[in-house]
């Protein structure tokens, strides 16, 4: 027998159109595949509450059991996992944008902290990174300045408003001289010639250049202070 007739739309159909069932005599189900599956759509939709809670209440009491299959899944398909990622991102960059910047918002503080560990720990590959692009890096400020004289002209004004100037060599030596090249921020030991003088109150924010606001400080911690306060910057540090 290659056909069925179907006990719940009353048509005759294939064999392939039956699901198995090995419970019925000629091994196949008695409702069709569509009939079935249009059933339990109206039967889903009546019950999703239902189903939903089920479904919760499962996952609660086989949580150990989920997450070692999901460990255990990522791990035999790692690759294609991350090419579907790349993929998917790629034809849906808006979706990825917004990902981003929920995650940045919910975890900014985890977030800031990993980055500053980056930083310390890589310290002198940021230098290295400056010291081989410094012409660059001149060209691009140059260009910027063109490009936004107005801004260029107010952080100028804020520099001059804040009485910023110039520090002296012999400002700066002595600061050396008293930091016994132990930085303030993190007290690891600065090579010599290899320190930033840092406004801990930085200049954006109102800080001067009087001695009493200036530091010996390492490399990796004056990059990753940036625009912060003391207090704030040691906030985040481990």
């Amino acid at each position: 027998m290659t056909t069925k007739l179907c006990t719940k739309c009353a048509t005759t159909k294939l064999l392939d159109a039956f699901a198995k069932d090995s419970s019925k005599r000629d091994g196949h189900a008695s409702i069709c595949k569509a009939c079935k599956s249009a059933y339990m759509e109206t039967y889903n939709r009546g019950h999703a509450e239902e189903k939903k809670q089920q479904s919760k209440e499962y996952r609660k009491e086989h949580a150990a059991e989920i997450k070692q299959y999901r460990k255990e899944y990522r791990a035999r398909h790692v690759d294609e996992r991350n090419q579907y990622n790349r993929q998917y991102y790629r034809d849906h960059p808006e979706v990825q944008k917004v990902r981003m910047k929920a995650y940045y918002i919910e975890h900014v503080a985890e977030y800031k902290q990993r980055c500053a560990r980056y930083y310390i720990n890589h310290a002198d590959k940021y230098k290295q990174y400056y010291q081989r692009h410094a012409e660059e890096r001149k060209q691009y400020a140059a260009q910027y300045r063109r490009d936004h004289p107005e801004a260029s002209r107010a952080y100028k004004l804020k520099r001059r408003a804040a009485g910023v100037g110039r520090i002296s060599g012999e400002v700066i030596r002595r600061i050396v001289s008293e930091s016994e090249s132990i930085c303030p921020y993190c007290g690891g030991h600065i090579p010599e010639g290899k320190g930033h003088i840092d406004h801990m109150v930085p200049v954006s924010r109102g800080g001067t250049s009087d001695r009493s606001n200036l530091a010996y400080v390492c490399a990796g911690c004056n990059l990753r202070k940036g625009a912060k306060t003391v207090e704030e910057f040691l906030a985040n540090v481990p």
